[in-house]
């Protein structure tokens, strides 16, 4: 079932890539990803090597495929929380909260966004899909941002390798 008659990539470019000018965006229908993109990595195997998974795509299509670079997805969020998308009676459904329980950082989560609090509030979303993760957090003013990528699963790179990204995602939001 669809939520309109068009299909969701018209929808997405029309709507939202297209009027915010992200133009390294896009939701890949082929493995032929077009323009310089971060190739996501999977370790496995045995004795284990690290498989490029960017050529898989678009497995993941709606659900994680996004194709983005760190400026759009800041442009997004900078859009999404001043306004720009969405109305006030929108912006106060997107901003109900639940507890999240099973994530990798306390934090609520409301209609597609994440609502975090490592030194007063951060708003944004966490993306994790085969060989990629990214966190993009935007201040509640949206004067402040953090966008962080790892092009490999978090899954493999271990635990010591999960808490520096951690801890790098709250430096650079927290010491601005």
């Amino acid at each position: 079932m669809r939520a309109t008659a068009v299909r969701i990539l018209h929808e997405l470019r029309a709507r939202i890539l297209r009027p915010l000018g992200l133009r390294h965006t896009d939701l890949p229908v082929t493995t032929a990803i077009w323009g310089s993109h971060a190739h996501g990595y999977f370790v496995m195997g045995d004795p284990p090597g690290e498989v490029d998974l960017a050529y898989m795509y678009p497995w993941a299509w709606a659900a994680g495929g996004l194709n983005t670079s760190a400026d759009d997805s800041a442009t997004f969020y900078r859009a999404l929380f001043t306004g720009r998308l969405l109305g006030p009676r929108m912006m106060r459904e997107l901003r109900r909260t639940i507890e999240v329980t099973d994530s990798d950082l306390p934090s609520r989560s409301g209609l597609g966004v994440q609502r975090w609090t490592p030194c007063g509030v951060a708003w944004g979303h966490s993306g994790n899909v085969g060989g990629y993760v990214v966190y993009t957090w935007i201040s509640p003013d949206a004067r402040h941002e953090t966008v962080l990528m790892m092009n490999e699963d978090p899954k493999t790179v271990g635990d010591a390798a999960n808490a520096a990204y951690y801890a790098l995602l709250d430096r650079s939001f927290c010491e601005r």
